[in-house]
Parts: C-alpha cells; structure tokens; sequence
C-alpha cells in the first residue's frame, strides 16, 4: 500500500513529466509492475514512457542516463545541422520548416537540460524510499519552476533556497500539506 506522503506527491499541483517537463499524459512505473506489484509511477510524457519501456534500473541516475542516451539516439539528425545558416538565404516554404527545425531542436533540447538536472537532484535515491525523501520539496519546486516557463538552469537555482535564500509562495503550501498529512 502506498503511503500518504508519496500520495501527496502524486496529487501534487505538479502536472509535467516527471522525467522532462512536458505535458504528463501516462503513468510510468519506475518500479515496473511485473517486478513490483506495487504503484511505484511517476507522471510521464507518452514518449518517455515509452522509450523507458519495462527496463528496470538500479538507480534514478542510471534511468535518466539511459532515458537521455535513447533522447540523444532518437534526436541525433537535429543537432547534426546547422539550420541557423542554411536559413540565410532562405526564403517561403524552406525556410518554415528550418524554422520548425529549430524550435522542435531547442524543445528537445530542453527536455534534455531538465534531464540532467532531475538526474542530479534524484542523485543517490532508492527507489523504494524515494517517496519518504527530503528532495521531493525541491523536486516539485523545480518541476513547478519548469512549468511556469523558467529557463532550467533558473529553475535548478530557484528550488534550492539554501542556495540564495528564495523562498517560494508554492513550497510554503506544499510544506503546510505536508504537515497537515502527519
């Protein structure tokens, strides 16, 4: 049975792949199912569920390592080229699809960038104790920065407050549920 804390972190105001950022549409089992028995899930994008698949990892960083690599695979065509200057002289039609060429490259890109950030925060949790963490404020700090349309490396900054002392109308609320929970 899931306990009341990673219940609140599954009910949170937090609506993104865990994994991310983007718009959540699965649950995906980090524990899978067939191994667990239990819902051990995070919310995902369809494509993060799927290229993690059935795969068990050991730990968070070996997950979002081999999430980032099947990314980078996945991707590898739209970092290749430089579309920047083959839109020069470019004009019409070409020149829309460099264009969207280059936004889906900086989306892509940036789902990687929170990769890598959720993997440092999630550096060293167990899975099985990962919902009695004391990084979960600041994982759903940073997910809600990621939301709110922050730049990730602002966002990494703004969930840590023993860095610059922020504090977060958001992160009071989610410490009062939390209290009330106990």
């Amino acid at each position: 049975m899931e306990s009341k804390k990673f219940k609140r972190v599954l009910a949170s105001d937090v609506h993104c792949c865990f994994y991310c950022g983007e718009h959540p549409q699965e649950r995906e089992h980090y524990v899978p199912w067939v191994i667990a028995r239990m819902p051990y899930y995070v919310m995902s994008c369809k494509e993060c569920n799927v290229l993690l698949g059935s795969e068990f990892d050991e730990t968070w960083t070996s997950r979002f390592e081999r999430l980032i690599a099947k990314y980078q695979k996945r991707y590898r065509d739209l970092f290749i080229h430089d579309y920047e200057s083959q839109m020069e002289d470019t004009a019409g039609g070409l020149r829309g699809f460099l264009e969207s060429k280059i936004a889906r490259r900086d989306r892509i890109a940036r789902r990687l960038d929170v990769m890598e950030m959720m993997s440092e925060l999630l550096y060293g949790e167990q899975y099985v104790t990962f919902h009695e963490s004391g990084n979960l404020e600041r994982i759903n700090d940073f997910l809600r920065f990621i939301m709110e349309g922050r730049g990730v490396d602002e966002s990494f900054e703004r969930s840590d407050p023993s860095r610059n002392g922020f504090v977060d109308e958001s992160s009071i609320h989610w410490k009062r549920a939390q209290s009330e929970m106990e």
